[in-house]
């Protein structure tokens, strides 16, 4: 909690909540939405309890320590990238912490390219690097993950749909994915 407090105090965050942290059987966080709002400076963040809980608050400061950019992916990298570094910073980094990691940062990714137009030419290539994708596999992915959404109607978190702003997508998304070059 120390070490939370530390940041937030040092990036002047304030908390507009502190949640509990409950996992479920499969080691998902049950039901809740941790995030970093930009405009008021806050985040929503679980009680830092155990390591992943405490990784989940640095993820959150991180985006507010990073900064804004002009498509989710990079936010996204950002925050895992601060977060992991002070992980390992101070003792509580873990391998499988990395892996989920680069796993959300590749489905934001292709949330970037389904939704808000981000073509995989331009996609950041230390980015690329980090999440072990090439262009090729980065475009069967954004496929695969579209038609996944367009069955499924979940977002890259596994939440279902119905009243976010992805439940419009551009009609001609695979055909944009496709011509995308290589």
């Amino acid at each position: 909690m120390m070490l939370v407090r530390k940041y937030l105090n040092r990036y002047g965050i304030r908390v507009g909540q502190w949640y509990p942290h409950y996992m479920t059987e499969d080691g998902k966080v049950a039901g809740i939405t941790y995030q970093a709002c930009y405009e008021t400076h806050r985040v929503f963040i679980p009680v830092p309890v155990d390591d992943y809980a405490f990784y989940v608050c640095l993820h959150e400061i991180g985006h507010l320590a990073t900064g804004e950019a002009r498509y989710s992916y990079i936010q996204e990298y950002r925050a895992e990238q601060w977060a992991l570094k002070k992980l390992k910073q101070y003792g509580y980094y873990k391998k499988n912490f990395e892996r989920e990691a680069r796993q959300y940062v590749l489905n934001v990714m292709y949330e970037d390219i389904c939704f808000r137009g981000l073509n995989i030419a331009t996609v950041n290539p230390k980015i690329q690097a980090w999440i072990q994708r090439d262009v090729h596999s980065i475009k069967r992915g954004a496929i695969r993950w579209l038609n996944k959404w367009r069955n499924n109607k979940e977002d890259h978190l596994g939440r279902k749909n119905e009243n976010t702003l992805l439940t419009v997508y551009p009609k001609d998304a695979i055909e944009v994915i496709l011509a995308a070059k290589s």
